[in-house]
């Protein structure tokens, strides 16, 4: 086989490719002068970065670690891992507790409002036969103080849960299961799954819990970075976009189709872009364009102001 690998590349049939490198890329992002900081999913565990790389704190240790939640305070994370467990972890200290209920069988899982509950779905126990896997959509309900289950759901059907959220008075949830089925409103005090009526594309009869994650963006600006694009550039209404990062000395293969530059991100203060390219995250001003590396791993969200 090397062989063959050798004959084809002296013979200019090669199907590789080059990477490139971030023109004008300085060493850290120091310039960047808005404040404020984000989370980071690096090997070691859950980082809090400030924006301008200054600090760069490990917030909760831990290989793989994936965070299914947090709660409204932004103390509690809800995190997993590789091996579908399922942690309530502590920001302010640090501390990381496994739920033994959902020990390598967590699917899904979603904090209550108050922060004081868990719901959480299970996948097939794969530590039996392959032929025994079997999925359901059961709910369990975890009390974090003691980690143990206070509540069981009974299973309506052989569908694994994909996605589930509170009601933004903590008296049901919402639960969206694989193969397009209807999306389900469960209230906690009786059980009763109630489908809905407009199948999987429904909206839930109440508000949801607000994902603390996520909330409505001042920028008026967008970035914008193709997929074969060597380039991220920057949308602002009543102005002609512009080229705010670009790669060069690329070159591409023939089967070289993954994009260099992935989840470009205005920062909440509209100043700062953050973008991905080639495992480690980085920060552009976005008014002077000037380019610096924050750290290796992968953005996960901005905290709170």
């Amino acid at each position: 086989m090397a062989a063959v690998s050798l004959a084809l590349s002296t013979a200019g049939l090669c199907s590789c490719g080059s990477n490139g490198r971030l023109r004008g890329a300085e060493p850290n992002a120091r310039f960047v002068t808005e404040r404020g900081a984000f989370y980071l999913g690096a090997a070691d565990g859950i980082h809090r970065v400030a924006l301008d790389g200054s600090t760069d704190t490990l917030a909760i240790p831990g290989r793989g670690l994936t965070v299914q939640d947090v709660s409204a305070d932004w103390r509690t994370f809800l995190l997993s891992d590789s091996e579908t467990d399922l942690f309530v972890a502590d920001v302010a200290t640090g501390s990381r507790r496994p739920v033994p209920a959902l020990a390598r069988r967590l699917s899904v899982a979603s904090i209550s409002p108050d922060g004081t509950r868990i719901a959480a779905t299970r996948h097939a126990d794969f530590s039996l036969p392959q032929s025994k896997w079997v999925d359901d959509d059961a709910v369990v309900i975890i009390d974090v103080a003691t980690l143990a289950v206070v509540k069981e759901l009974p299973a309506s059907s052989q569908n694994e849960v994909h996605h589930v959220r509170w009601a933004a008075d903590g008296s049901a949830i919402w639960l969206m299961t694989d193969w397009q089925l209807p999306n389900q409103w469960v209230t906690l005090a009786d059980g009763i799954r109630r489908p809905a009526a407009a199948g999987f594309t429904a909206a839930p009869p109440s508000p949801l819990r607000p994902d603390p994650r996520r909330w409505p963006t001042p920028c008026a600006a967008s970035l914008v970075a193709d997929k074969r694009a060597t380039e991220i550039t920057i949308v602002e209404p009543g102005s002609p976009s512009r080229v705010l990062v670009a790669e060069e000395g690329r070159s591409r293969g023939v089967h070289d189709h993954e994009s260099d530059f992935y989840e470009p991100t205005l920062s909440p203060g509209c100043a700062t872009a953050l973008f991905g390219f080639r495992g480690t995250l980085w920060a552009a001003d976005v008014h002077t364009g000037r380019v610096g590396k924050l750290a290796v791993g992968e953005l996960l969200f901005f905290a709170p102001p």
